[in-house]
């Protein structure tokens, strides 16, 4: 059986590249699990800009704009934090018990 030869084009470079887990490692939300409050701490002196949490929904549930973030009114849980800073973004799992 003879079939056509086809040719694909991948995302460009760097847009989910080492550099991406590399920057994964570096950044922390403590305590994980948690029943209050969770605390980033950023590579360098970094500054968040803006930290997003979003349930297992994907519903935006409240934002901060500091390092630290209160969950003691939200239900138990999973939730997603993104955490917004100047050069790029990172997403990371909390449970809130």
């Amino acid at each position: 059986v003879y079939a056509e030869n086809k040719m694909f084009t991948t995302a460009a470079a760097g847009s989910l590249g080492t550099d991406s887990f590399e920057k994964t490692a570096i950044v922390n939300a403590y305590p994980n699990p948690t029943t209050d409050s969770v605390t980033v701490s950023l590579p360098n002196g970094a500054a968040v800009q803006k930290i997003a949490v979003y349930n297992n929904l994907g519903q935006l549930v409240l934002t901060e704009a500091k390092n630290t973030v209160s969950l003691q009114h939200l239900t138990n849980g999973i939730y997603f934090l993104t955490i917004y800073i100047a050069e790029w973004n990172y997403s990371k799992k909390i449970i809130k018990k």
